[in-house]
């Protein structure tokens, strides 16, 4: 197990006759496993012995990951023992790293979920978190154990963004050019609607429109012609009288990295109309 002596452990029931004591406590972030031998090309027979391999992972690489805070118990006569459900286990974060990660358990009796929150950054903590052991038969609960244990974020760099939008011209709700039951199918959309995405070094990608972190602004003269809403939709503001081109910034801040990009939208107006006449068929 990462971070912890290589040495094999057995997970035993309860039962012994024998009183032991409570050695330590071990705190195991736990986030899948790895298989480190393929079964897919071999042919299993009564003369064939195939091990598994596996490989334990607990490293965390996203904003909002979760992984199962396993708790084992060593006692004096050397067994272990899956706490993790207990009602005496409490786990909590260490202070140093409470602003990245957060740890929930849903009910007693379900083992503790830690989660990576927002603006993590990388690190490897040899005391990120804390498993501690109360004594609940006394009031207030005393602490009887409590020792840390390891976690492993690595958070990858964010490397480029990517804005889209809807359409890439608009007109007001207002305009006559708007308005499907005059001009139909050509009615110029009210708004356009915008759509961020990042890409990170790993090769994964986030969408992130709706995160706070990303910020939607009209730049220069452009802030009085155009409306943006939280939902990324570019509106015309009521009552402006302008048209043409408008820039709007999109950007995207996050613990290492900032990130933004212009996108242009065209603002339309109706200025005229041309009445021509035709011939009134024979």
């Amino acid at each position: 197990v990462e971070g912890w002596s290589s040495a094999p452990f057995q997970v035993q029931a309860f039962g012994n006759s024998v009183p032991v004591s409570l050695v330590r406590l071990l705190p195991v972030v736990w986030t899948g496993l790895s298989w480190t031998d393929s079964f897919t090309s071999v042919k299993a027979d009564t003369n064939t012995t195939k091990r598994a391999r596996f490989r334990p992972l607990h490293v965390l690489t996203a904003e909002g990951q979760t992984a199962t805070v396993v708790v084992y118990a060593e006692f004096s006569d050397g067994s272990m023992q899956d706490v993790s459900e207990a009602s005496e286990i409490t786990v909590s974060v260490a202070d140093n790293y409470k602003m990245f990660l957060s740890v929930s358990r849903e009910s007693e009796g379900c083992a503790y979920v830690l989660t990576v929150q927002r603006n993590a950054e990388t690190f490897n903590a040899t005391h990120g978190i804390m498993a501690s052991w109360f004594n609940r038969c006394v009031s207030p609960a005393q602490s009887l154990r409590e020792d840390f244990g390891r976690v492993h974020v690595a958070m990858p760099r964010a490397i480029s963004m990517t804005v889209t939008q809807t359409v890439s011209v608009i007109a007001s709700t207002s305009d006559i050019i708007s308005d499907s039951t005059v001009v139909g199918a050509e009615a110029v959309p009210t708004s356009a609607t915008l759509f961020v995405v990042i890409s990170f070094d790993d090769g994964t990608q986030r969408d992130v429109t709706f995160d706070r972190r990303t910020t939607c602004t009209a730049v220069g003269a452009s802030s009085g012609l155009i409306g943006i809403s939280p939902a990324r939709r570019v509106t015309v503001q009521s009552g402006s009288t302008g048209a043409g081109v408008v820039t709007v910034e999109v950007s995207f801040t996050g613990s290492a990295s900032h990130l933004s990009q212009n996108v242009t939208l065209t603002v339309m107006r109706y200025t005229r109309a041309t009445i021509e006449l035709m011939p009134y068929p024979r």
